[in-house]
């Protein structure tokens, strides 16, 4: 990241660091966790508790008013701002967990499945557990300080992952309510241990007016991704039943599982990084360049591979129940790639003070998805629910296309050489990948075949890095530092 100034470059640097380990620990746990319970659970399985997230979702997004991110954006929270956010956040826990019990059987109904009525209802002990969580988490992201949460994360990644591969072999479903609950539970003790808070219920009216007044455009932004992801469950289940469902829900995790963690660590840093660089918008330009272009050095050769080995991925990893999902996997990975641009550009709403962008851009994206999916599902199945994301995904790239120079002035100057070089790599990548899947059978033909085409992939990064001093190298250090990239340019003269 930048060298703002040297204290801020040097907690910056310390906050990718544990951002990043975080992130990579719990979605590699998250993936064993869905390699081994994808073996153990049918898909109806994932179907029934995709259906049961669906209340506490929407009810969850319903109510809140972004404290956290209220708290981070603030020049000086006080005591009481935290009393404030702590108590608002109890209150919305109590009125969520009562509604997700009394709307159980009504969303149970809709969704064509009364048995995720019983499933919805333990689950309602999930947002009493958020809530009454330390609010002082909120202090660490502030500070920089991801060595503790990160603790958090991969504790409670860790609980969910145990208690739900233990008991999948013998509860079926009701495995995956354990996890989630038993991961809430320890998330719970371990953020008092790591931020230590004496829990006070308290309200100010000056106080909570100063949160909810940033806090507004986060809710809003969160709420109408949350409904539309709810209703979009709600309607994939109702038009082609749970089993359908839960190969769209698996699909749309490991999906995302990559892309989601080179996004969020950039956006869970590059947050409060541009809340401090409100007054000097070259400096931030710097920053989203170098930003973009390590997404982009990631994600897309990635997801490149991703898509030509999606059919030995099915077969070779989870196994025959999960046949026919290669479409799917494959659609869903080139959405990854489409939507970078428009990931990247989320932290600078935020950072800048202007939320009511993302909130505007999220609900463009879910309109537009849910009209999809309505049209395309009935006529293509669960191919046409992972469809109706491309044009979803092409507008709100638009609008943030159009956004953003409006913020940081030609943001993009000088990267159509770096997209160039990322896009060739990938696709030489992704070639020798599928040779080498074609001509050895099995699991290690799919592993070797994965690995031969990332370095090739990487060493076509590395000479068009060094041939056309690209800066890409040099852009990962900054985004990702004190990480050994090879060929390190170590020009300073970028910065």
């Amino acid at each position: 990241m930048p060298d703002v100034t040297n204290p801020l470059s040097s907690q910056a640097s310390s906050a990718v660091r544990w951002r990043t380990a975080q992130l990579i620990g719990v979605n590699a746990i998250f993936l064993i966790r869905v390699l081994v319970l994808a073996r153990i659970l049918a898909p109806d399985a994932f179907g029934l508790f995709a259906i049961a997230l669906v209340p506490i979702g929407i009810l969850l997004q319903a109510s809140e008013l972004g404290m956290i991110p209220a708290l981070v954006h603030a020049r000086e929270p006080t005591q009481r701002h935290y009393d404030v956010a702590w108590t608002i956040g109890l209150a919305r826990g109590l009125v969520t967990a009562g509604l997700v019990v009394a709307l159980a059987p009504w969303v149970a109904e809709f969704a064509g499945e009364p048995r995720a009525a019983s499933i919805t209802r333990v689950l309602a002990l999930q947002p009493l557990l958020l809530a009454i969580s330390s609010i002082r988490v909120a202090e660490l992201q502030r500070q920089l300080k991801f060595r503790p949460l990160a603790i958090i994360h991969l504790g409670e990644a860790m609980a969910n992952t145990i208690a739900a591969v233990a008991l999948a072999p013998l509860i079926g479903v009701w495995a995956l309510v354990a996890g989630m609950l038993a991961g809430n539970l320890l998330r719970l003790v371990i953020s008092y241990i790591v931020a230590p808070y004496a829990p006070r219920v308290a309200f100010n009216a000056g106080a909570a007016r100063s949160l909810v007044r940033f806090g507004q455009w986060v809710f809003v932004a969160a709420l109408t991704s949350t409904i539309g992801g709810a209703l979009l469950r709600l309607l994939i289940s109702r038009q082609l039943g749970a089993a359908e469902l839960g190969i769209y829900y698996l699909a749309t995790r490991l999906t995302f599982l990559l892309g989601g963690t080179v996004i969020d660590v950039g956006s869970s840093v590059a947050f409060p990084i541009y809340a401090r660089l409100q007054e000097e918008r070259e400096e931030a330009i710097r920053v989203f360049r170098a930003v973009w272009s390590a997404t982009m050095a990631l994600i897309v050769p990635a997801f490149a591979l991703f898509i030509a080995l999606a059919p030995s991925i099915v077969t070779d990893v989870l196994g025959a129940q999960w046949q026919g999902t290669e479409a799917v996997l494959r659609i869903l990975a080139g959405v990854c790639i489409l939507s970078i641009f428009g990931d990247v550009t989320g932290p600078i709403w935020q950072g800048m003070g202007q939320p009511w962008r993302n909130a505007l851009i999220e609900a463009l994206q879910s309109a537009v998805l849910l009209i999809g999916v309505w049209l395309l599902a009935s006529r293509l199945g669960v191919i046409g629910a992972a469809l109706a994301w491309i044009p979803a995904v092409l507008v709100t790239q638009l609008v943030s296309a159009i956004f953003l120079p409006r913020v940081l002035s030609r943001p993009m100057r000088g990267l159509s050489s770096t997209a160039l070089a990322v896009v060739t790599s990938a696709l030489v990548g992704a070639a020798t990948a599928l040779l080498i899947d074609r001509a050895v059978d099995g699991l290690p033909g799919t592993i070797a075949a994965a690995v031969a085409g990332g370095l090739v992939a990487l060493a076509g990064l590395w000479f068009g890095d060094r041939r056309f001093d690209l800066g890409l190298v040099h852009s990962l250090q900054r985004v990702f530092p004190r990480l050994p990239w090879p060929g390190s340019l170590g020009n300073d003269a970028r910065d």
